[in-house]
């Protein structure tokens, strides 16, 4: 597979990929005339929309509406450097998620050491309970944290989700120990 980058005048830059031309152009600061986004913005919008293909798959595949969900990225700066150092990720549901979710228990799947030649987890699971007592079935909820589908080694995953925790307000945050980040899961309906 073959990706070409070539020059449209001035500052644009346009990739031919897939069939598709993905244009870029910079802002008028840097030069250009802004008649496209910037490569940097394109990168974002790929982060959010990698999130967002995920939400709508595990939505579509059990029957749940995807009207009116919504997922934010909020990008924090380094104050010295300027550059994005956190990129924050929330995920708004629309109200009638379901209620199942209510009932049971989330675990974070981190990967272990002793599964080669192939590494299985890096997933936050739901558990659904009968009562008192989870289910042996669970389903996954969260996925991705490898950054790939083949794993060899648990240092070949770009995160690894170590531990969940419940906010007040009902959200979840997910830990990663691989390079320290967290990550907040939650619902926030037509508040």
């Amino acid at each position: 597979m073959e990706m070409k980058v070539v020059s449209d005048g001035g500052k644009k830059v346009n990739a031919l990929y897939k069939g598709f031309i993905i244009k870029t152009d910079q802002s008028k600061d840097y030069g250009g005339e802004e008649t496209a986004p910037e490569p940097f913005d394109l990168f974002l919008a790929s982060i959010g929309t990698c999130v967002g293909i995920n939400v709508i798959v595990f939505c579509q595949k059990r029957d749940i509406s995807t009207k009116n969900i919504e997922v934010i990225l909020i990008f924090k700066r380094n104050q010295h450097t300027n550059m994005i150092e956190k990129i924050e990720i929330s995920l708004y549901l629309p109200e009638d998620f379901p209620e199942k979710y209510k009932n049971g228990a989330f675990i974070a799947f981190h990967g272990s050491w002793n599964r080669a030649p192939e590494q299985k987890g890096y997933h936050v699971v739901f558990v659904p309970f009968d009562g008192a007592y989870p289910s042996v079935d669970y389903e996954i909820f969260a996925t991705g944290f490898a950054g790939t589908d083949t794993l060899e080694s648990p240092a070949d995953a770009r995160y690894r989700a170590t531990g969940l925790a419940q906010g007040p307000d009902g959200s979840i945050y997910v830990t990663d120990d691989n390079v320290g980040r967290v990550w907040k899961i939650f619902y926030s309906g037509n508040k």
